[in-house]
């Protein structure tokens, strides 16, 4: 069993650390490491590289869409999709500058500490993605006029923030592991906002730093993603599957045991969702996503973990954490994708269970858990490692297990995966399902929350038509860009959940990652 390193008694401010290469460290075999801290099949990222998200050649295809030549800089440039497809560029440009009027207006201290469920409102609002913007502008428009100023300003919103002392995640007086509630509140919109800035700090790229600032961003990420995992196994899932860090599904506890009257409705004669299905929601995939962000950012650059210090619960190296982030997909698969196509937040379009529902909410908020799992794959897959989505399981609890060609009648996915996930999530927007919950479509034209993570699934499965189509908005009768797309909760939908990405600019229409 993969045992957390533990800490130094007594020990809160990790003032004395030892460090331990990354292929060196301790690492139990439930955990599926091999000795050097790669996953099977994967491959090592060239240490020439300076960013983990961004290469160069995709740079100088931003590049040309921030010179104008688009797609996705004006509004309707696109070519497909009808007149209304989203002017990602324009609009970074606009909250680039924005950010450089007022740089002070973005910053964020954590206001009530120890951190807990009944915090003020996270940074949730668009003013905090500003500094992501300002760095797109630095990395696609080398020649902008104020990029000197842009850039300087973003550095100096990182490093405050990451020297931020209430923003000191491996202070367990502050940022504890035993955080109330299962379904987390604060710590949802704070993931979000931790991937924003994790990824302007990637555009600006590692030479942007000397050597102590990338020590000091670098120790930050780790106490960050620290914190979020061992938040999620030992106040949520470890207490419901006690084997989960060994793979081990052999006792389920009974929290995840749903009594005949408990589940819920997904769609007009569909399956059943019980407890721990609902158990992985779109909350749980945004604090995953974040925490996989960092532990992927420093593992792509070799951060060497402390092995000794932390908090008092303990102290993950970073191929545990690494591994963390993949079982996260690995028991959303299991425990939460039905293999007829639908998740676990389908339940929220269950007009008995929940009050004031529209029927097409279950679709909304299980779209926003892909796009949680699509980051982890797509962090994993920049360091060359496939492994996150290449694993398909037909296993699960409740009503998941089982193939989807079996319970579709159809041919192509012999196990549940992320491809299968995004391409059933796709296929209720062109109403290939000819599913209604309610007697209502699960999608309607207005929505645009599948786009990207299809986007991202299709750079992963080039080949795949439907998905192809779906990005694009034309084809397979996918519905055109809405002119006014529905929101994602604060958020303009563009922005996707969390205002966490550019837009289609920054994901769609780019070389396959194969």
């Amino acid at each position: 069993m993969l045992q957390h390193t533990q800490p130094v008694t007594g020990s809160t401010a990790m003032t004395r650390r030892t460090f331990l290469s990354q292929g060196a460290a301790t690492v139990g075999a439930g955990m599926g490491l091999l000795a050097g801290g790669l996953a099977p099949g994967a491959r090592a990222q060239s240490r020439a590289a300076t960013r983990l998200l961004y290469n160069d050649a995709e740079i100088e295809i931003y590049r040309s869409r921030m010179a104008g030549a688009g797609p996705f800089h004006t509004r309707g440039d696109a070519g497909h999709g009808g007149p209304w497809s989203p002017n990602d560029g324009e609009r970074s440009g606009q909250l680039a500058a924005e950010f450089l009027d007022n740089p002070r207006e973005s910053y964020w201290s954590q206001p009530d500490l120890p951190y807990s469920a009944g915090d003020p409102s996270p940074p949730h609002s668009t003013q905090y993605a500003r500094p992501m913007h300002a760095a797109w502008i630095c990395m696609t428009q080398p020649d902008h006029p104020k990029r000197d100023a842009l850039f300087q300003q973003v550095k100096a919103f990182l490093l405050a923030h990451a020297a931020d002392p209430t923003l000191d995640f491996g202070n367990d007086t502050n940022y504890t592991d035993d955080y109330p509630g299962f379904v987390p509140g604060p710590i949802f919109a704070f993931a979000e906002w931790m991937t924003r800035v994790i990824k302007a700090r990637d555009m600006l790229g590692r030479d942007a730093f000397n050597a102590e600032e990338d020590a000091r961003f670098d120790h930050w990420l780790h106490d960050y993603a620290n914190w979020s995992f061992l938040w999620l196994h030992n106040e949520t899932y470890g207490k419901h599957v006690p084997g989960r860090l060994d793979r081990d599904y052999s006792r389920i506890g009974a929290s995840f045991r749903t009594p005949a009257d408990g589940f819920r409705h997904s769609y007009d004669g569909g399956p059943g969702i019980g407890f721990a299905a609902m158990a992985y929601s779109n909350r749980h995939s945004t604090v995953m996503a974040g925490a996989s962000l960092a532990a992927n950012y420093i593992r792509c650059f070799n951060f060497r973990a402390p092995v000794s210090g932390g908090p008092r619960y303990g102290l993950l190296s970073v191929d545990q954490l690494v591994d963390h982030s993949r079982l996260f997909v690995e028991e959303v698969l299991r425990f939460s994708v039905h293999p007829q196509g639908l998740q676990g937040d389908f339940q929220r379009g269950d007009g008995n269970r929940h009050t004031n529902v529209s029927a097409q909410q279950g679709w909304l908020y299980s779209v926003n858990v892909l796009m949680g799992l699509m980051e982890i794959a797509l962090y994993h897959a920049r360091r060359g490692d496939m492994s996150v989505w290449q694993y398909g399981t037909t296993e699960g609890h409740e009503g998941t297990e089982g193939s989807p060609d079996q319970a579709l009648g159809v041919d192509g996915f012999p196990r549940k995966n992320l491809h299968f996930y995004a391409w059933a999530m796709s296929r209720y927007v062109n109403d290939e399902w000819n599913r209604r919950n309610r007697g209502e479509p699960l999608a309607l034209d207005r929505f645009y929350h599948d786009v990207i993570p299809a986007a991202i699934a299709h750079r992963l499965a080039p080949h795949d038509g439907l998905l192809d189509a779906a990005w694009k908005r034309q084809g397979r009768s996918f519905p055109p860009y809405p002119q006014r797309p529905q929101s994602q909760g604060p958020w303009n939908a563009l922005f996707g959940q969390g205002g966490k990405y550019i837009g289609l600019i920054e994901h769609a229409g780019l070389p396959p990652i194969i």
